[in-house]
Protein backbone atom coordinates (compact mmCIF):
# COMPACT_ATOMS: atom_id res chain seq x y z
CA UNK A 1 0.00 0.00 0.00
CA UNK A 2 1.39 3.37 -1.24
CA UNK A 3 1.85 6.49 1.62
CA UNK A 4 -0.32 9.08 1.60
CA UNK A 5 0.24 11.98 -1.06
CA UNK A 6 2.08 14.92 0.51
CA UNK A 7 2.23 18.42 -1.56
CA UNK A 8 3.87 21.11 -0.46
CA UNK A 9 2.05 24.45 -1.83
CA UNK A 10 3.46 27.80 -2.20
CA UNK A 11 0.74 30.44 -2.82
CA UNK A 12 0.62 34.18 -1.08
CA UNK A 13 -2.45 35.28 -1.81
CA UNK A 14 -5.06 34.14 0.58
CA UNK A 15 -8.21 33.85 -1.56
CA UNK A 16 -6.01 31.78 -4.72
CA UNK A 17 -5.31 29.82 -1.52
CA UNK A 18 -8.60 29.07 -0.06
CA UNK A 19 -9.32 27.93 -3.76
CA UNK A 20 -6.57 26.07 -4.36
CA UNK A 21 -7.02 23.85 -1.23
CA UNK A 22 -10.85 23.51 -1.92
CA UNK A 23 -10.40 22.08 -5.18
CA UNK A 24 -7.50 19.55 -3.78
CA UNK A 25 -10.40 18.32 -1.13
CA UNK A 26 -12.32 17.90 -4.02
CA UNK A 27 -9.73 15.57 -5.85
CA UNK A 28 -10.68 11.72 -5.48
CA UNK A 29 -7.42 11.15 -4.13
CA UNK A 30 -6.49 12.13 -0.12
CA UNK A 31 -3.63 14.34 -0.07
CA UNK A 32 -2.07 15.40 3.00
CA UNK A 33 -1.40 19.40 1.60
CA UNK A 34 1.03 21.56 3.62
CA UNK A 35 1.46 25.18 3.33
CA UNK A 36 3.99 27.70 3.16
CA UNK A 37 3.49 31.83 2.06
CA UNK A 38 6.62 31.85 0.42
CA UNK A 39 9.53 30.01 -1.34
CA UNK A 40 11.39 31.27 1.72
CA UNK A 41 9.42 28.81 3.55
CA UNK A 42 9.67 26.00 0.78
CA UNK A 43 12.96 25.92 1.60
CA UNK A 44 12.59 26.23 4.95
CA UNK A 45 10.24 23.40 4.67
CA UNK A 46 12.23 21.07 3.03
CA UNK A 47 15.27 21.54 4.63
CA UNK A 48 13.28 20.54 8.31
CA UNK A 49 14.21 24.63 9.59
CA UNK A 50 12.62 25.70 12.52
CA UNK A 51 9.27 24.87 12.80
CA UNK A 52 9.24 21.88 9.90
CA UNK A 53 12.30 20.23 11.62
CA UNK A 54 9.53 17.37 13.16
CA UNK A 55 9.45 14.95 9.73
CA UNK A 56 6.81 13.29 11.05
CA UNK A 57 4.46 16.40 11.21
CA UNK A 58 6.04 17.92 7.78
CA UNK A 59 7.22 14.92 5.60
CA UNK A 60 8.93 15.32 2.71
CA UNK A 61 6.93 16.10 -0.26
CA UNK A 62 5.45 13.76 -3.40
CA UNK A 63 5.20 17.31 -5.32
CA UNK A 64 5.99 20.40 -5.21
CA UNK A 65 3.26 23.60 -6.03
CA UNK A 66 4.77 26.96 -6.91
CA UNK A 67 3.44 30.33 -7.46
CA UNK A 68 5.37 32.61 -9.83
CA UNK A 69 5.23 35.65 -7.98
CA UNK A 70 5.28 35.56 -4.60
CA UNK A 71 6.66 38.63 -2.11
CA UNK A 72 9.86 37.12 -0.34
CA UNK A 73 10.68 34.12 -2.95
CA UNK A 74 9.52 33.29 -5.72
CA UNK A 75 8.84 29.75 -7.63
CA UNK A 76 11.71 30.83 -10.53
CA UNK A 77 13.98 31.59 -7.05
CA UNK A 78 12.99 28.07 -5.54
CA UNK A 79 13.33 26.29 -8.97
CA UNK A 80 17.29 27.69 -8.77
CA UNK A 81 17.77 26.59 -5.29
CA UNK A 82 16.59 22.79 -5.86
CA UNK A 83 18.90 23.04 -9.30
CA UNK A 84 21.50 22.66 -6.78
CA UNK A 85 20.14 20.26 -4.64
CA UNK A 86 20.42 16.48 -5.68
CA UNK A 87 18.57 15.37 -2.25
CA UNK A 88 15.52 16.92 -3.98
CA UNK A 89 15.84 16.21 -7.30
CA UNK A 90 13.11 13.24 -6.96
CA UNK A 91 10.39 15.33 -6.19
CA UNK A 92 8.82 16.79 -9.45
CA UNK A 93 7.45 20.14 -8.88
CA UNK A 94 5.14 22.52 -10.63
CA UNK A 95 4.14 25.92 -11.77
CA UNK A 96 0.60 27.23 -10.74
CA UNK A 97 0.84 31.19 -11.73
CA UNK A 98 -1.37 33.93 -13.54
CA UNK A 99 1.24 34.22 -15.67
CA UNK A 100 1.23 32.82 -19.33
CA UNK A 101 3.92 35.24 -20.38
CA UNK A 102 6.35 32.84 -22.85
CA UNK A 103 9.66 34.14 -21.28
CA UNK A 104 8.04 33.09 -17.37
CA UNK A 105 7.06 29.39 -19.07
CA UNK A 106 10.43 29.14 -21.26
CA UNK A 107 12.55 30.00 -17.71
CA UNK A 108 10.92 28.21 -15.21
CA UNK A 109 11.47 24.84 -17.75
CA UNK A 110 14.74 25.86 -18.02
CA UNK A 111 15.09 25.95 -14.22
CA UNK A 112 13.66 21.74 -14.20
CA UNK A 113 10.06 22.75 -13.76
CA UNK A 114 7.69 19.45 -14.30
CA UNK A 115 4.42 21.15 -15.58
CA UNK A 116 3.50 24.97 -15.91
CA UNK A 117 0.62 25.97 -15.32
CA UNK A 118 -1.59 29.37 -15.79
CA UNK A 119 -4.18 29.54 -12.79
CA UNK A 120 -7.63 28.47 -14.16
CA UNK A 121 -10.19 31.91 -14.19
CA UNK A 122 -12.80 29.26 -12.86
CA UNK A 123 -13.26 27.39 -9.42
CA UNK A 124 -14.55 24.50 -11.73
CA UNK A 125 -11.61 24.18 -14.04
CA UNK A 126 -9.38 24.83 -11.35
CA UNK A 127 -10.74 21.85 -9.69
CA UNK A 128 -10.50 19.95 -12.72
CA UNK A 129 -6.39 21.10 -13.19
CA UNK A 130 -6.56 19.72 -9.50
CA UNK A 131 -8.09 16.64 -9.92
CA UNK A 132 -5.76 15.83 -12.82
CA UNK A 133 -2.63 16.80 -11.28
CA UNK A 134 -3.12 14.84 -8.46
CA UNK A 135 -4.20 11.85 -9.92
CA UNK A 136 -1.18 11.87 -12.24
CA UNK A 137 1.59 12.64 -9.90
CA UNK A 138 -0.21 10.54 -7.26
CA UNK A 139 0.10 7.45 -9.73
CA UNK A 140 3.11 7.46 -10.36
CA UNK A 141 5.84 5.89 -8.47
CA UNK A 142 7.63 7.55 -5.59
CA UNK A 143 10.76 6.88 -4.04
CA UNK A 144 10.78 5.95 -0.09
CA UNK A 145 10.84 8.78 1.92
CA UNK A 146 14.24 9.14 4.14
Amino acid sequence: MKRQFVMLVAEDHPDDLALLQQAVADSEVPVDLKVTQDGSDVIAYLTGQVIYSDRETHPLPDLIVLDLKMAQLGGLEVLKWLQNKPEYAAIPRIILSGSSVERDVEEALGLGVSAYFTKPSGFHELKELMRNVVGFFCRSQRPARK
